[in-house]
């Protein structure tokens, strides 16, 4: 199956034409056995789950735009070349091992455990199989019999991809097309290897992609016109950005970073859970963002240039600009939607083009098709029931990544105000301060919670002095060091304050 995908993306309010999806199945079976660890939110029904995603896929062929899923993708009208493909993927899936509790395995036996005989073994199976085997990824543990056969699986241990119906993570689409991400969480980083073969299998080439130790998620990414826009934070990194710019995989003029810097809640986890594009220059927003507490996120701009700069062809006009200021700055007016709508996943629409909005709450949605300033850009927005979907931490945006978008005559890209980059301080915080939140068995010699504990106290005495220098009419920039993996200990290395 190759279809015809001219894979681009430059505003997420142009029609969406061609939308890559993963429908549930086997493996959200067996990964939602233990919810917690699978990375979702509650337990739930995968049969729910099916019957909600079939729902969206209808929804979006009823709205004009093209679903494609990528079982469909990697399975259909297989040549020998994609067959082959397709085994040795299965092939990177599935391991052979002697059963750790039993006797060493004569060497007899060897051949039994060899990439030979699972080469074999997977010629011969049909292509669901190979599929199957390649979203759960099954351990075969095997031992030595005395009796009739010489050898028997003892056990077979799966390690499912219960996430990749979030196909919004595993890649970006930007104006240039598809980059490769690099995901954050272990358990999820196969999945990028999946959606490698399945752009394979459309002949849809990769632009670039995300090289270690930077990670990048598909959720932190925003194509807005002229602006393409990514959160830095819990699962996107600082670097991650950077190598955008410097491989310019963007194709667009602006790059906004917004810098989690002090939050790192799993309920704001992606940017696209805080900041929603609804019109040309309409979007909703988290309420929570806008109070200027912790919350807020505080944003780099940069412009690319005609010559070498800062970063690849980027340099930075405007560094870290409270997220109200900066959408006010570059035109945009925000819809703020209380926390409540937020945790409902109210804020993570889908926008399929022309301010046609698909959203999973009902009250969000009633909020924004009330919105003079929506109504005014003649947008609309409809509900689709989903809880089958965000049970599993995640909404529509999160669910589809929109390949293609047909392309509208661009407004003349608007000259943005540079603003003055120099500071009158600098706060450094430890470069470990961040992940201390993030992953709290990171501390050495600490117990858990109390990781926890310290590291949130530390971020929360970061932007007190950050908050009260910026009240005396200060200009505070934020600077990352690294302190080495020092035992956490507020007053002592939270901070240092550097007059300039």
């Amino acid at each position: 199956m190759e279809p015809h995908v001219c894979a681009s993306q430059f505003s997420e309010n142009d029609p969406a034409q061609t939308v890559l999806v993963f429908t549930p199945g086997l493996e959200v079976s067996l990964a939602s056995l233990h919810p917690a660890g699978a990375l979702y939110e509650q337990p739930f029904s995968l049969f729910d789950s099916v019957l909600h995603h079939n729902n969206f896929r209808a929804t979006l062929e009823e709205m004009g735009c093209k679903t494609m899923t990528v079982s469909d993708i990697l399975l259909q009208g297989l040549t020998p070349e994609r067959r082959e493909k397709l085994e040795l993927l299965a092939a990177d899936s599935v391991t052979y091992k002697p059963d750790p509790a039993a006797p060493s395995l004569p060497s007899s036996l060897s051949h039994f455990l060899s990439t030979e005989y699972k080469r074999k073994v997977l010629a011969a199976v049909s292509p669901q199989q190979l599929f199957n085997y390649i979203i759960t990824r099954p351990t075969v543990l095997l031992r030595a019999s005395p009796n009739n056969t010489s050898l028997v699986i003892s056990g077979v241990l799966t390690k499912p991809l219960g996430n990749l119906v979030f196909t919004r993570d595993q890649q970006i689409t930007t104006n240039r097309g598809v980059v490769l991400a690099r995901l954050s969480n272990h358990q999820r980083q196969e999945e990028t290897g999946i959606m490698r073969a399945c752009f394979d299998a459309m002949g849809v080439p990769l632009v670039g992609e995300i090289a270690a130790p930077d990670t990048l998620e598909g959720g932190d990414f925003l194509a807005c016109g002229h602006i393409a826009m990514i959160g830095a934070g819990l699962r996107s990194t600082e670097g991650a950005a950077l190598q955008l710019m410097e491989k310019d995989l963007l194709g667009v003029r602006y790059f906004a970073v917004f810098r989690d810097t002090f939050d790192h809640d799993q309920d704001r986890i992606h940017l696209d859970c805080i900041l929603g594009p609804v019109a040309d220059d309409l979007c909703l927003i988290d309420e929570t963002v806008t109070r200027g507490d912790v919350r807020t996120r505080l944003v780099d701009l940069y412009e690319r240039t005609g010559a070498a700069a800062d970063v690849g062809r980027y340099r930075l006009i405007r560094s870290q600009q409270p997220i109200t200021e900066f959408l006010a700055s570059i035109g945009y007016s925000s819809l703020p939607l209380p926390h409540e709508c937020q945790l409902r996943y109210g804020v993570n629409v889908l926008n399929l083009g022309g301010s046609r909005i698909l959203s999973v709450d009902e009250e969000s949605c009633a909020r924004l098709n009330a919105w003079d300033k929506f109504r005014g850009a003649g947008g609309m927005c409809k509900v689709v029931p989903f809880r089958g979907i965000t049970s599993m931490y995640g909404s529509l945006h999160c669910s589809s990544q929109v390949l293609e978008r047909a392309a509208r005559a661009p407004a003349s890209p608007r000259a943005l105000a540079v603003a003055e980059l120099c500071e009158d301080c600098l706060l450094e915080l430890p470069t470990n301060l961040p992940e201390r939140v993030l992953r709290p068995h990171a501390g050495t010699g600490t117990r858990f919670g109390s990781t926890v504990l310290l590291a949130r106290a530390l971020l929360d005495e970061v932007y007190e002095l950050y908050a009260s220098l910026r009240a005396a009419g200060l200009r505070p920039r934020l600077l990352l060091r690294g302190h080495g993996d020092e035992t956490l200990c507020p007053g002592r290395n939270a901070l240092v304050a550097k007059g300039r």
